[in-house]
């Protein structure tokens, strides 16, 4: 049987918590490039430290609100969420939480994904990647200098994208062209 190398088992637990992080809308706390993860977890509590787990009323309507403004501009409706969102919804936010609170568990207790930075925030790097109707990545590099690129993935009413790179009809989809083309650019950049 083989065996993964626990460097390397630990470098794919940090990349999956980093995952996790982009859909807790960084974003809204607008990290600069180089900020730490320390920070950046510090900054995200506004909306959703508890110290008990619970939901704080008032960070949840915050959290409603933000996600109200975005969806409007973006054009996302789910009649179903009490938002009129399917972000922002309770359920939602409960999961957010949960992942919010794990993330802030590990960055306390790991020095290295503490001092993680953050980079090229889609969302910062002018028209070609600031849609927010596709494409949202960031970078984090770490006191080595490697970079982990991470992507969130489909969000709600963007799944026309998947349908037309399953369809066969193309090899693949816009977003998918994109992703690989912010990819591209890391690289180059890294280069540099």
């Amino acid at each position: 049987m083989n065996e993964l190398n626990p460097e390397l088992q630990e470098q794919g637990l940090e990349g999956r918590l980093l995952n996790t992080l982009i859909y807790l809308n960084i974003e809204w706390t607008d990290p600069e490039d180089g900020m730490s993860l320390r920070n950046i977890i510090n900054n995200l509590g506004k909306f959703y430290d508890s110290p008990d787990g619970a939901i704080c009323e008032e960070k949840y309507a915050m959290y409603k609100e933000l996600y109200f403004e975005d969806s409007m501009k973006l054009g996302r409706r789910d009649e179903k969420s009490e938002t009129g969102f399917k972000e922002g919804s309770r359920e939602d936010y409960e999961n957010r939480l949960r992942q919010y609170r794990i993330f802030k568990n590990a960055v306390e207790n790991n020095e290295r994904l503490a001092n993680m930075t953050i980079g090229n925030q889609s969302w910062n790097i002018g028209d070609k990647f600031n849609d927010r109707k596709g494409l949202n990545a960031c970078t984090f590099e770490d006191e080595n200098g490697n970079i982990i690129v991470v992507y969130r993935g489909t969000a709600s009413g963007e799944w026309g994208d998947n349908g037309v790179a399953l369809s066969g009809v193309v090899t693949e989809s816009p977003q998918q062209i994109q992703a690989l083309e912010y990819f591209d650019y890391i690289v180059e950049k890294k280069r540099v």
